[in-house]
């Protein structure tokens, strides 16, 4: 009942005695421990290994993801204690029952082409307030779901265990307080959500899926299944997991608070999956809007667009050559980039013009050449999708959110030469050293997903 006025705490094991001693599997006990939450559970566990324990198991659903990005989520939000089963795709019709205690209701974090959430009975109803499930949904605290009418099918009864099977309905409330006992909400009251819309186009096929789905504005949710939905979208549209391919993506992100849409759009290739390479920078999307360390933004809108193709566009850094070996601080380095567009009869050139910053340290530097986008130096996409979802995100390192909007529009595309002048050892004097605060860098647009890399060693006078 406290959780009502959100004055609950999270609450200690409790240990009972048995009446007798009880023989299973071998082991006699005369005493259990049951924990509040399945990773309080483990911990026990481990401390106390003749000990059984036992904790309330929150079994959720997943509808909507394909297998791969189902496997992705469930390691994403193991942490949480939420044990996660692939749903049957569909919705019931039925005629919502009074919300009483003992009755059924659903809490729902993601509704419409892919689905997240799970079936609870209410506790206890006072008012439009209503205490819900008896244990925790995730342990949060303060929580924005959504509360959905509910209907129980039939009980399937197992000795490994029983489950009940249910239909989730219309969005009747909302979810606030996830706590250790129980969680809270309120009827009537609708949580604010978050669209994200996959639209995936194959140009090999014709192929095109538009997927949609409403989330609740939770920043660790929207981080791990925007970027999930989309690769569902892209699996479904090539009808296969992985595989070779060239994915242009434009992502566009509103939110309130921005000035107007904010647009990216990089070009991906992968030799082996394409699909999860095509929404690695959705991650950097959904950190914008929700983790940005700048100004609080209310973002309420993603639309992910992809064109696929099995064909590669790439072209490979071939040669590097500078005008000069020598060049003053305070000039510009002129310099030449031959590439080799894959299966091209001819290589293209590009001209780029470095200027030297004029408290560049003086002395040795070297010339570098690469694209300017993420750096996975052969890591799997999959690797880099599921290390990106469970990191802890980045500070954009800028003062001003128009900087941070810019680096995320412009910033660190596939398709773009960066050429940077980094220095080699110690300048020529301590002093010269401590006045280098600006980098000497430049990047240029191309075609092509840019792959390899060459360097020039250069002296800076």
């Amino acid at each position: 009942m406290k959780v009502l006025d959100l004055r609950t705490r999270r609450a200690a094991a409790v240990e009972y005695r048995t009446s007798r001693p009880v023989t299973t599997r071998g082991v006699t006990f005369d005493r259990v421990v049951v924990a509040w939450v399945p990773g309080q559970a483990r911990q026990i566990m481990a401390q106390r290994p003749e000990t059984p324990v036992a904790a309330p198991s929150v079994v959720t659903y997943v509808l909507g993801l394909s297998p791969r990005a189902a496997r992705l989520f469930s390691q994403t939000i193991q942490p949480l204690g939420l044990e996660i089963l692939q749903g049957h795709a569909g919705r019931g019709d039925f005629d919502a029952t009074a919300v009483v205690p003992g009755s059924s209701v659903g809490v729902e974090e993601v509704r419409g082409d892919v689905e997240f959430g799970g079936i609870c009975t209410v506790t206890t109803r006072i008012g439009d307030r209503v205490l819900v499930c008896g244990h925790p949904w995730g342990n949060r605290g303060d929580v924005e779901y959504m509360l959905t009418a509910s209907e129980i099918l039939t009980v399937v009864r197992s000795l490994q265990r029983s489950f009940k099977v249910g239909n989730i309905g219309r969005v009747i409330g909302i979810i606030d307080q996830d706590r250790g006992t129980a969680i809270a909400g309120r009827l009537g009251t609708l949580p604010r959500l978050f669209n994200v819309r996959v639209v995936v186009t194959d140009t090999d096929t014709g192929t095109r899926l538009a997927l949609g789905a409403q989330m609740v504005r939770r920043r660790d949710l929207a981080r791990a299944l925007a970027p999930l939905v989309a690769l569902s979208a892209v699996e479904r549209a090539r009808n296969q997991s992985g595989g070779e391919g060239t994915a242009i993506v434009k992502l566009t992100l509103r939110a309130k608070g921005l000035p107007a849409p904010i647009v990216r759009e990089n070009m991906f290739y992968s030799s082996h999956d394409v699909a999860i390479a095509s929404v690695l920078d959705i991650i950097d999307a959904m950190e914008l809007a929700f983790y940005n360390d700048l100004r609080r933004l209310e973002p309420y809108d993603l639309t992910v667009e992809v064109s696929l193709t099995r064909r590669r566009v790439t072209a490979s850094i071939v040669e590097l050559a500078v005008a000069s070996r020598e060049v003053s601080a305070g000039g510009t380095l002129r310099l030449r980039v031959r590439l080799q567009p894959y299966l091209a009869e001819a290589t293209a050139t590009r001209i780029i013009e470095v200027p030297i910053p004029p408290d560049f340290p003086r002395g040795p530097a070297v010339v570098v050449v690469r694209s300017a986008g993420l750096d996975t130096q052969g890591t799997p996409p999959e690797v880099i999708l599921g290390s990106l979802m469970q990191s802890e995100p980045v500070p954009w390192g800028v003062s001003a959110l128009d900087d941070a909007l810019r680096l995320f529009a412009e910033f660190g595309r596939n398709t773009d030469l960066l050429v940077r002048i980094v220095p080699f050892g110690l300048p020529a004097t301590q002093q010269d050293f401590t006045r280098f605060d600006v980098q000497a860098g430049q990047t240029q647009r191309t075609e092509w997903v840019i792959q390899g890399s060459e360097r020039v060693p250069i002296v800076v006078r």
